[in-house]
This record gives C-alpha cells, sequence and structure tokens, in this order.
C-alpha cells in the first residue's frame, strides 16, 4: 500500500515538471503593421537547441534562417491583406511548446515614404 502512494506521490511530481515548459524569448519588430511592410521576428535563447520548429502567420508557413547563433525570419505583409487580427504562430514540436501573438494589421497609409537608413528601424533595432 505504501509503495502505491509513492508511486503516486513520484508521478504527479513528474508531471509538475513536464508541463513547466520554458518558451524561448521571441522578439516580433512590429505588432501593428501595415500592408506592405514586413515583421522581424527572432528567438533569442535556447534558439540552438530547437530542432523541429515551424511557424506560420495567417495560416501561411514561415521559415527560418540562422544567424549569429539566432534563428530568424522576415514575414512580409501582403500589400492587398485586409485590416484586422492576424495569428503568428511557432512552435517546436520536439520541446513540445507553442507561441501565439495576435498580430494586428492596420489600415495602410501610404502618404509617407520611408527610404533605406531614415525608416522605422534604426541601429539599436537591427537584427
Amino acid at each position: 500500500m505504501v509503495n502505491f502512494f509513492v508511486f503516486i506521490f513520484f508521478s504527479l511530481l513528474t508531471d509538475q515538471k513536464s508541463s513547466e515548459i520554458k518558451i524561448p524569448k521571441i522578439i516580433i519588430s512590429n505588432l501593428k503593421p501595415q500592408p506592405g511592410d514586413v515583421v522581424l521576428i527572432q528567438i533569442e535563447e535556447d534558439s540552438l537547441k530547437l530542432q523541429n520548429f515551424s511557424g506560420s502567420f495567417n495560416l501561411k508557413p514561415i521559415v527560418f534562417f540562422w544567424h549569429q547563433n539566432k534563428l530568424k525570419t522576415i514575414v512580409p505583409i501582403d500589400l492587398y491583406l485586409e485590416p484586422g487580427q492576424y495569428i503568428l504562430q511557432i512552435k517546436d514540436s520536439t520541446k513540445n511548446w507553442s507561441y501565439k501573438k495576435e498580430i494586428t494589421v492596420i489600415t495602410p497609409n501610404f502618404s509617407k515614404s520611408y527610404h533605406w537608413g531614415h525608416g522605422q528601424l534604426s541601429k539599436k533595432d537591427s537584427f
């Protein structure tokens, strides 16, 4: 009888540890892009340990690449995408974690133009 309770107690401890899944730090450059913008995404910590990961935006797959020992991707926002809320999802099926973030595509404001080096990103924002 004692062994039975020890087994249950040990099982509960094991379940608690396995439910504590650490999701790496994910940096998203713009949570409110307009059509025609790009969103830069970077996975900061534990990125070298990721093995079976995938991502999607608006149910379309996104592809990550390695740069400076970090996983990065560039998500283009379709010029004809209607303003609204869209889901960005990143998951690692090996480590069993999933990250979802709502991206709000705003109504476009095409009255302003940006030139490389004078736009929205500065050196401190560099990826």
